[in-house]
C-alpha cells in the first residue's frame, strides 16, 4: 500500500471513510459518538497541540485509563512521527519514573484522574500534557491548547523508524520494553481485517491488542467501543450493541452463567454479539458448544507482544476445541522448531529497547522464539503444551509441563468446582494450588463437599499417570490469583 508511517496511514483512512461512527464510549448512562470525520479533525487538532509544543520526533509517553482521549492521543503521537511510550495505568510512580527513564522520554501525555501518581512520579525535566483541561499551573492543555488552531503536519518518518515502545504485561511479574517500527505497527492495524461492525474493546488499551484492533477498526471502518469499566461488561453489550469483542476465558465463564439463564438466548439480554475473540488462556470444554447456542462463534487468538499482536487467528470447531489454531494471517507465518512455536513477518518486533541480550535471546534468523512449547497434528493445528521457563524439573531428570496437568484437570471436573488452578514444583513434587467454585455453597458443611470433591479429582488423576506427574500436595485458596492484563496468573519460579 505505499504507507511509510500513520499519517499515511490516517491520510488513506480519511479518504475512505467519512460518514461512519469511528468511537462510542459512554460517560455516566450517555453514549457519544464519534464521526470519522471528527476522529480525524480531533487527531489534526491534537497533533498540532504536540508540534506547536516541540514535541515531534520525539518519545512521548502516555498513561491513562481507557477513554476517547487516550486513543486520541496515542493517534496523534503516531501521527507527526513522534515515539508513542505506552505506559500501564496501574503503573506505581517509581514504575512509571524509571520506564520513562529508560525510554528516554521527554514529554508525558497524562489522564487527570492518574494525576497523583505522575506528580508523585518525579519526573524532573520531562513536560507534562494533560488530556484534559483544568490541570495545574505549568502543565499545558492538550484539550484547552487545541483552540489555539491547526499547523500543517509533516511526518517525515520511514516505515523502519521506531513507531511505538510498550512493556510486556508477562507472567512473571518481569517487563520488556517492546520495540515496534512504524511498518511492525500499521502492518499489525491494516492487515488485521475483521468481519464485523462494532468491537467492544475492554482490555487495557496500553496492551498491544487494545491499541492494535482499537486502530484497526477504525482505519477498516468499524466501530471502535470503549469499555472502561469490567464490572460494566454486560451492560456495554447491551447498549452499545457490538456484534464483536475480545474477551479473555474467565469472560466467557461469566457470559455461559449469564446466557444459561436465559436459554442461551442473548436477545432477551438486548445483546447483539456474533463474534468473540478470545486469547489470554485455554478455556474450560463444554464452552464452546454453550456460547454457540446463543449464536455467537469464538475465534481464538494466539499472539504476543513481541510478534506485534499477529499469529494464528481461528474459528474454534469442536472437533479442534483444545487447538489454538491454524496458521493463517496475512503478516506472519508460524512453525515448530525444536517443539517451540515460532513466529516470522512483518509485525515481528525489533527488539527490546536497549536491552540487545535479551532481543538475542528471542529473535534471531528472523524468528521470535515465543517460549511455548507446541505440537501440530495432521490437519495442520497447532496445541499448546507448555511454557519452556514454565517447565518443571525432577531430580530423576523427568520434565513435567504444569499447563499440561491443568489442563487434564480442567477436562475431568465435569462439575466445574475448579474455578483455577495452578500447578508447580515444590521441594522435587508436584503441588497444585486451586481456587474451588463457590458459586452453589452456601455453609462452611457445602464447601468443605466441594474441596473434598476436588481432593477426590486429583486423587483419581494422580493415580492414572506416571508416579513423577502425580499430584502430591493440594492447597485451596479463597481468592483469586494474581493476574496479568490478559488474565493469565503470574506463576511463581516452579524450579
Amino acid at each position: 500500500m505505499g504507507f511509510e508511517n500513520f499519517h499515511d496511514v490516517f491520510v488513506d483512512s480519511e479518504k475512505r471513510f467519512k460518514h461512519r461512527t469511528a468511537v462510542k464510549y459512554m460517560e455516566g448512562s450517555k453514549i457519544s459518538e464519534i464521526s470519522d470525520i471528527q476522529f480525524f479533525d480531533d487527531v489534526r487538532a491534537w497533533s498540532s497541540v504536540l508540534i506547536r509544543h516541540g514535541a515531534q520526533y520525539k518519545h512521548v509517553a502516555m498513561i491513562g485509563v481507557n477513554s476517547y482521549n487516550w486513543m486520541l492521543s496515542y493517534a496523534s503521537i503516531l501521527n507527526i512521527g513522534s515515539v508513542a511510550v505506552l505506559l500501564a495505568a496501574d503503573s506505581t510512580p517509581e514504575q512509571i519514573s524509571k520506564q520513562i527513564a529508560l525510554a528516554d522520554v521527554e514529554f508525558l501525555v497524562y489522564d487527570r484522574v492518574l494525576e497523583a501518581s505522575v506528580m508523585a512520579a518525579g519526573l524532573g525535566d520531562v513536560t507534562l500534557i494533560s488530556m484534559q483541561d483544568g490541570c495545574p499551573d505549568g502543565i499545558i492543555s492538550i484539550a484547552e491548547d487545541r483552540k489555539t488552531g491547526i499547523v500543517d503536519i509533516e511526518n517525515r518518518t520511514k516505515k523502519d523508524d521506531l513507531s511505538v515502545i510498550f512493556f510486556t504485561s508477562g507472567t512473571t511479574g518481569i517487563s520488556k520494553a517492546v520495540m515496534l517500527t512504524n511498518k511492525q505497527n500499521y502492518s499489525g492495524v491494516t492487515n488485521f481485517t475483521l468481519d464485523y461492525e462494532a468491537i467492544l474493546i475492554m482490555l487495557p488499551l496500553h496492551h498491544i491488542a487494545g491499541f492494535t484492533i482499537g486502530l484497526n477498526s477504525i482505519v477498516n471502518g468499524a466501530c471502535m467501543c470503549i469499555g472502561t469499566d469490567p464490572r460494566q461488561t454486560q451492560q456495554y453489550f447491551s447498549d452499545f450493541k457490538p456484534d464483536a469483542t475480545f474477551v479473555v476465558p474467565a469472560l466467557l465463564e461469566v457470559m455461559r452463567a449469564r446466557l444459561s439463564k436465559v436459554d442461551f438466548d442473548q436477545s432477551r439480554l438486548g445483546w447483539n454479539l456474533r463474534y468473540l475473540y478470545c486469547g489470554g488462556a485455554a478455556f474450560q470444554p463444554g464452552v464452546l458448544e454453550d456460547i454457540e447456542k446463543a449464536g455467537m462463534e469464538i475465534w481464538q487468538i494466539y499472539a504476543s507482544s513481541e510478534s506485534g499482536g499477529q499469529g494464528i487467528l481461528s474459528r474454534m470447531t469442536r472437533d479442534h476445541e483444545n487447538s489454538i489454531g491454524k496458521d493463517n494471517m496475512r503478516c506472519v507465518i508460524v512453525d515448530i522448531i525444536d517443539g517451540e512455536l515460532v513466529i516470522k513477518g512483518d509485525t515481528v518486533f525489533a527488539g527490546y529497547y536497549k536491552d540487545p541480550e535479551a532481543t538475542k535471546e528471542v529473535l534471531y534468523d528472523g524468528w521470535y522464539h515465543t517460549g511455548d512449547l507446541c505440537r501440530r497434528d495432521s490437519d495442520g493445528y497447532f496445541y499448546l503444551v507448555g511454557r519452556k521457563k514454565n517447565v518443571i524439573v525432577l531430580s530423576n531428570g523427568e520434565n513435567v509441563s504444569p499447563e499440561e496437568l491443568e489442563a487434564t484437570l480442567y477436562a475431568a471436573d465435569k462439575r466445574h468446582d475448579i474455578a483455577e488452578i495452578e500447578v508447580y514444583g515444590d521441594n522435587d513434587m508436584i503441588s497444585a494450588e486451586i481456587l474451588p467454585n463457590y458459586s452453589e455453597a452456601t455453609t462452611d458443611e457445602d464447601k468443605d463437599a466441594v474441596r473434598a470433591l476436588i481432593r477426590k479429582l486429583v486423587e483419581d488423576y494422580s493415580m492414572e499417570v506416571p508416579t513423577y506427574k502425580a499430584i502430591r500436595k493440594v492447597i485451596f485458596r479463597e481468592q483469586p490469583f494474581p493476574k496479568n492484563a490478559l488474565g493469565k496468573i503470574v506463576r511463581r519460579n516452579n524450579n
